[in-house]
């Protein structure tokens, strides 16, 4: 299972910042795909990183793919100040994983022009991000803490 919390402890979406010092990568370090750059010309490595399986950090649920990576405003990962602290999301096209609490707001999105819902792990409820909707298009930005990888198993040549 993916569970990286302590028994009982409510994971938050924030990250906590020293004061005045902008947080370091920490929460986002285990997500390996985050750190490969996009090259020119595909390879079997790039290939076989968009496999990758996307699950909440949580419950192990699947969530979505590194293949559903979107760019948003010309970048793929955002920080946003909230409450004090900031959070670290990614844009996706989809996450079937995820489930809206259909209360969709108009007000203070991160994302001009865009109206946003709150998306919970289909699983186990907790707050994975946010769903971005405008009249032409719709994004997922989904924490990158609240998010785990999970690699496909390996074919071992039994498909062949």
């Amino acid at each position: 299972m993916a569970r990286d919390f302590e028994k009982d402890e409510s994971p938050s979406i924030t990250t906590e910042r020293p004061t005045g010092r902008y947080p370091s990568n920490e929460d986002i370090d285990h997500l390996t795909y985050l750190k490969k750059e996009s090259s020119l010309f595909e390879d079997e490595a790039d290939g076989n990183m968009k496999e990758w399986r996307l699950v909440c950090a949580h419950c192990g649920h699947f969530v979505t793919e590194v293949a559903e990576k979107i760019e948003v405003r010309g970048r793929h990962n955002h920080d946003f100040p909230y409450c004090g602290h900031i959070v670290r999301l990614g844009c996706y096209r989809n996450a079937p994983g995820c489930v809206g609490i259909e209360r969709i707001s108009n007000g203070y999105s991160w994302f001009r022009g865009y109206s946003w819902d709150i998306q919970l792990c289909r699983n186990c409820h907790i707050q994975l991000g946010w769903k971005y909707m405008s009249q032409d298009d719709s994004f997922y930005g989904l924490v990158f803490k609240m998010l785990r990888e999970e690699k496909p198993e390996e074919d071992n040549g039994v498909n062949s």
